[in-house]
């Protein structure tokens, strides 16, 4: 019923090539054809077999790790249209792509042989588009099967949602609907669906909900208005986890087009309402509704719970790394994770906060490094609501803030956090900031590392077992000696790792006057100097890692 081709060749097409006109074949024969448009970055270029008339050319686009649709953007590797003339008088074949879908940092299965089979990756490409359209495919394909290809690809066509940012003006074609660049839009296959059921009456597409500080924000988009005058937006109280009696909180007049055929096929309404202080933090159900014809419609209801006002405190976090969307997943936790140590995959209780893909930075720069470990500083501000975390406000050693950062994915891809703290907005008196490190500290390929607030220890890890060792002189010359110190019995030799997770030293342990010492000279295996950058050591069995940074 559907062929998924995530893969293209290297030569564009018209069309004309034997993959493209076995694509065809296919179509002929009653199947869906989705196949990639490519991620050279190039313009008018249509690889095979995607350029064949009847295949749905699918391009990818960034949705930034949200649901949110104001924040999707194009991706700059996605080739675009059109494709090459095939001088068969037909100028429609040429619109390609047909469709975009999400293509950037995409979960997926890691299958490469080396692995357990059950771990996951993130990856880019026009590769990992095509499968959500050809799921969205075989889910029009199961639920009406009396679809042919031809009448699939238009209701996508029809029902795309054609406004995305950051994509060039592109070139159109003779469908006002398509531009080279966006094709006829992004796949939705929820109002493909709506115009499936009800193709006679107003279609409430999305209704998106967020909030701010002391705000509710909605963004209502239509597809079709087919007669009414007003939409109303309705608002119930939760009652245990479903809405109670709904009441009019606000409406927006019909202002949407019928067809479907133009340029534009949403029409959008956006509102703010302020929350009242009684109603912060409280959990409430919107819904649209509107009367057409005599007959009342209301759209599905979503539950979201009202901004508690202004943050009580604000993290901020700094991460270097070339593959952040891709290789990072980081958050905050409070509580249950004292006593975390760098390397471990300890999976932590209490109140969360993860951090967010990088489309929601506060603010992106160069930092000095290579692509390999990392040249992308990126820095982000979480807002932490009143109420949420009250009890763990001011931070102390028994309950730590930690930052867990889990790396895993691209084998040449590491990074560091540079920045954690804590920044309390206490109610009377000035803010306060709480400091986090170790800093620098590497991540960990395919591992889970932590920095705390407050920190005034030595490494990750409970205060009992880490105030113990440490190491002077840090920073160090690269190729001059080290000395390192435990109080307590470490079990075996120092270890010296680069922040790729690689061996790049050791050193004998000897217990000297109640303590364990290694010396250790900052060299490779042939007695040349190390790279400048930062490392990490650890003795035999201690807890946590010691942050060891080299200069020239």
């Amino acid at each position: 019923d559907v062929i998924n081709l995530s893969l293209s060749t290297t030569d564009a097409t018209d069309g004309d090539d034997f993959a493209s006109r076995m694509t065809d074949r296919a179509v002929e024969l009653g199947m869906v054809v989705v196949a990639a448009m490519g991620n050279g970055g190039l313009t008018s270029f249509v690889p095979s077999p995607a350029g064949a008339k009847n295949a749905l050319a699918v391009g990818a686009y960034d949705h930034q790790r949200t649901a949110e649709a104001d924040d999707d953007r194009g991706a700059a590797f996605s080739n675009i249209g059109p494709r090459a003339d095939n001088e068969d008088g037909t100028p429609a074949d040429e619109q390609k792509p047909d469709l975009l879908a999400p293509g950037v940092a995409i979960l997926a299965a890691d299958g490469d042989e080396s692995t357990d089979g059950a771990q996951y990756l993130r990856m880019s490409g026009t590769s990992m588009a095509v499968p959500i359209v050809s799921g969205a495919v075989a889910a029009l394909r199961a639920a009406y099967p009396a679809l042919t290809p031809a009448a699939i690809a238009e209701l996508l066509h029809a029902t795309a949602r054609r406004g995305l940012i950051g994509l060039p003006a592109g070139a159109t074609g003779p469908d006002p609907r398509w531009t080279s660049s966006l094709g006829f839009g992004a796949i939705d296959l929820y109002a493909a669906r709506l115009e499936m059921e009800q193709p006679g009456r107003s279609q409430i597409a999305r209704l998106e909900l967020s909030s701010t500080n002391d705000a509710v924000h909605a963004i209502l988009s239509t597809q079709r208005e087919m007669g009414a005058a007003h939409f109303v937006f309705e608002r119930a109280a939760d009652a245990g986890g479903v809405p109670g009696p709904f009441a009019p909180v606000d409406s927006v007049a019909a202002a949407g087009v019928a067809s479907l055929a133009g340029a534009a096929n949403r029409a959008p309404y956006a509102r703010t309402w302020p929350v009242p202080e009684p109603e912060r933090g409280a959990t409430f159900w919107y819904r649209v509704s509107y009367t057409e014809s005599g007959q009342r419609y209301d759209s599905p209801a979503r539950r979201l719970t009202s901004p508690r006002g202004p943050p009580v405190a604000t993290l901020e976090v700094t991460i270097v790394h070339n593959a952040y969307d891709h290789d990072i997943d980081a958050k905050v936790v409070i509580d249950g994770a004292t006593g975390l140590q760098a390397g471990s995959n300890a999976v932590s209780s209490g109140i969360e906060f993860p951090l967010p893909a990088s489309g929601a930075a506060d603010s992106s720069a160069w930092a000095t490094g290579a692509a390999a470990t990392g040249n992308i500083a990126w820095t982000f501000s979480i807002p932490v609501p009143a109420g949420v975390a009250d009890a763990y406000l001011p931070p102390t050693a028994e309950h730590p803030w930690v930052l867990q950062v889990t790396d895993g994915g691209y084998l040449d891809r590491g990074g560091r956090v540079t920045a954690f703290r804590l920044v309390w907005h206490p109610p009377n008196g000035p803010y306060q900031i709480y400091g986090g490190g170790p800093l620098p500290l590497p991540t960990l390929e395919g591992q889970t590392i932590g920095a705390q607030v407050p920190y005034g220890i030595a490494s990750v890890g409970s205060a009992a077992t880490l105030a113990t060792w440490g190491s002077a002189p840090n920073p160090v010359v690269s190729g001059a000696p080290v000395m390192f110190w435990n109080d307590r019995a470490s079990g075996g030799d120092l270890r010296v790792y680069d922040v790729r997770g690689r061996e790049v030293g050791r050193a004998p342990v000897a217990r000297t006057s109640g303590r364990d010492v290694a010396r250790w000279i900052a060299k490779d295996g042939s007695g040349s100097p190390l790279p400048p950058g930062v490392y990490f050591a650890r003795m035999g069995r201690t807890s946590g890692y010691r942050v060891l940074v080299l200069k020239p």
